[in-house]
């Protein structure tokens, strides 16, 4: 059946996390699709449980700057910890003992691999074995135990009566209605006894942990809270997801094969996938996915046929990946390069920023792909895509911007001309660089720039 995964919300650092995988799925086959026609994913079962630990890593610790130690019976972890659950071993063949060896190996593939990376001290060493035909399989019961230990240890924040009083008002409201006016949330705190100046720190309190959804940075969002995570998270799964939703319109699948096959979302499918026709929730959830660089809205199409590129649906570029390469006078590097750990989704936040700079200029020739992306940019071309660099015995991520200048070819009996890079294009480029750096940083710590 393929592993199975969802998304979640990913802030709070004070809690354990439980990532399952099955032990029918083999570590170094291709994760199957729950639509076979569809062929398997681009990334092996072992590929996924990796993508989980980092994203728990990457918006909490990094997020959030945790990551307390916390020891139980000698043994050293990090908060917050991380336990991997092996599920369906009763339907492995062989007798008990061959089976347990078997999902063993998979455990021990599972922490080498982990082993040297940013978040190795997160994960817990134990293993976890379920018996899924068993209610109360030994593998959960210990689960159970060490997942109390290690709440015990961690502990929870102390937060006034009132804002837990706010909190579960603004809770209530969210079963019937996904978001309020940011005023109407103000009301209610004053109402729950809580000062002006604390009510904005408490939504931000509600907003780190989870419970609602607030910016106050983004113009359209400040006024709004979102009640009803549990929906707006589904709504934008439809999207973001490799699993394709139920679709029985012909129409519809049209639409859905071009998001698949191009990464190009049109309005009137992504209306079809949230089923809303209030016109203010629609721009609401609109405007979360841009804020978050989740799309980017193509220019110059009318209103109710918008189009929308979202960079986590992008096909893997093939040809020619971009690689670690001397500089000329055509050509100059920069990188972004991990002090410790560089999250996956920089990539996709910089290549929404680029087709953003690139909006409003003559050209309109950009080639984005999951890995690698071209914009011409004042007679240059920026190229944006993942390298390794040697470090130490090491080849950590990093993500590489080239900018080239192309060589004119002329008549045969002149040639071609190399032209060389024009300066002002390039600091133009490393301003705008490192003033979107300064929104990424703030958010995934640990990035810099050489």
């Amino acid at each position: 059946m393929g592993l199975r995964w969802s998304i979640g919300l990913l802030h709070n650092a004070q809690v354990s996390y439980c990532i399952a995988f099955s032990a029918l799925d083999k570590l170094d086959e291709l994760a199957k699709r729950r639509d076979p026609a569809l062929g398997p994913l681009g990334m092996t079962n072992l590929d996924i449980i990796m993508f989980w630990v980092r994203s728990v890593y990457e918006h909490t610790v990094k997020r959030h700057d945790s990551g307390n130690q916390i020891s139980i019976d000698g043994k050293v972890i990090k908060s917050p910890p991380i336990s991997l659950v092996a599920t369906h071993i009763d339907k492995l063949p062989g007798r008990t003992s061959e089976k347990l060896k078997e999902v063993q190996n998979m455990y021990e593939t599972i922490f080498a691999k982990i082993e040297r990376t940013e978040y190795a001290e997160h994960v817990d060493r134990e293993m976890y074995m379920v018996n899924n035909t068993v209610k109360s399989h030994e593998g959960i019961k210990k689960l159970k135990r060490n997942v109390v230990r290690y709440m015990d240890v961690i502990g929870a924040k102390v937060i006034p009566l009132k804002w837990l009083d706010f909190q579960e008002r603004l809770q209530e409201i969210g079963k019937t209605r996904l978001c309020i006016s940011f005023n109407e949330a103000s009301r209610i705190g004053t109402e729950c006894g809580i000062s002006e100046e604390a009510i904005k720190v408490a939504i931000r309190y509600m907003n780190d942990i989870g419970k609602i959804l607030h910016s106050n940075k983004d113009k359209k969002l400040k006024n709004i809270v979102v009640t009803n995570l549990h929906t707006m998270i589904q709504m934008l799964t439809t999207v973001i997801t490799l699993f394709p939703p139920h679709i029985e319109d012909e129409e519809m699948k049209s639409l859905w094969k071009r998001l698949e096959k191009q990464g190009i979302l049109e309005e009137k499918l992504l209306r079809y996938l949230w089923k809303t026709e209030n016109r203010d929730h629609f721009d609401i959830f609109i405007e979360v996915m841009r804020v978050f660089r989740l799309l980017f809205e193509k220019k110059g199409v009318q209103d109710g046929n918008r189009e929308f590129l979202v960079p986590c649906r992008m096909n893997v570029y093939t040809t020619t990946i971009l690689k670690v390469t001397p500089d000329s006078m055509q050509m100059v590097s920069i990188y972004l390069t991990p002090t410790d750990f560089l999250p996956d989704a920089v990539y996709h936040t910089l290549v929404v920023a680029f087709l953003e700079l690139m909006t409003g200029t003559d050209s309109d020739d950009s080639q984005v792909f999951r890995n690698r992306s071209d914009f011409e940019f004042k007679d240059h071309k920026v190229s944006l895509g993942a390298v390794q660099i040697e470090r130490e015995n090491e080849k950590p991520h990093a993500i590489k911007l080239e900018i080239f200048r192309r060589t004119i070819t002329r008549s045969t009996e002149v040639g071609c001309t190399e032209r060389q890079l024009q300066p002002s294009v390039c600091m133009e480029v490393l301003s705008y660089l490192r003033d979107q750096l300064e929104t990424v940083c703030n958010i995934y710590e640990g990035t810099s720039l050489s």
